[in-house]
C-alpha cells in the first residue's frame, strides 16, 4: 500500500518539474504579436516598423493591423501622414514572467545540491528514499535546460507595449504673410 503512494508522489513531483521547466517557451507560443491602431487620420496613413538589431522591415498603409515580431530584437515604430506630425516610438523587450518557473526550479536544484553536499547520504524518505543530491542535480539540470531553451528560442522575451493606439496631431498652419 505504501509503494503506490510514494510512486505517485515521485511521479507528481517529476511531472511538476517538467511542467515548470521551460514554461516561458510553453506559454508564449511563437512570435510576439503587436496590435497597431491609428485613430486619426483614418486615410493616407503609413506605418513603418523597423528592427533595431535585425533587418526586419514592415510597412503598412492601413490604420488597423496586427503583425508578428521577432522576439530577438527591439523595434522602432513610425507613423506618418501628410498634414500631420509624425510619431515615433520604441517597441522594447522585457523578460517574460513565466521565466520565474525556470528560476524557481533552478533555485530548488541548487538548494538540493548544497544540502546534499553538507549532509552526505541525505535522502527523502517520503519520495521513496530518493537521494537529495541526485534530486537537486535533476532539478538544477531541468532549470538550466529551461532557461537555455527560452534564451535560444526567444521565448525569454515579450514586446512591450503589445498594443499601440496612435492619434496624430495636425501640423500647425503656416502664415501666408510674411513669406518665410
Amino acid at each position: 500500500m505504501r509503494r503506490p503512494i510514494l510512486a505517485t508522489l515521485m511521479l507528481g513531483s517529476m511531472s511538476l518539474t517538467l511542467a515548470l521547466s521551460g514554461c516561458a517557451a510553453l506559454f508564449s507560443g511563437g512570435p510576439s504579436k503587436l496590435d497597431v491602431s491609428v485613430e486619426e487620420p483614418q486615410e493616407d496613413v503609413e506605418v513603418l516598423i523597423d528592427g533595431v538589431s535585425n533587418d526586419h522591415h514592415i510597412r503598412r498603409k492601413v490604420p488597423f493591423f496586427t503583425v508578428a515580431l521577432d522576439r530577438h530584437s527591439d523595434y522602432t515604430l513610425r507613423v506618418r501622414s501628410r498634414g500631420y506630425q509624425s510619431l515615433e516610438t520604441r517597441i522594447g523587450r522585457q523578460v517574460q514572467p513565466q521565466v520565474l518557473g525556470d528560476l524557481m526550479v533552478l533555485g530548488l536544484g541548487a538548494y538540493g545540491i548544497h544540502y546534499g553536499n553538507t549532509h552526505p547520504g541525505a535522502s527523502l524518505e517520503s519520495l521513496g528514499g530518493v537521494p537529495v543530491m541526485s534530486l537537486g542535480m535533476g532539478l538544477a539540470g531541468a532549470g538550466l535546460l529551461g532557461l537555455g531553451w527560452d534564451a535560444l528560442s526567444g521565448a525569454l522575451w515579450r514586446h512591450t507595449p503589445s498594443e499601440v493606439v496612435v492619434t496624430l496631431e495636425k501640423e500647425p498652419s503656416r502664415p501666408i504673410w510674411p513669406f518665410w
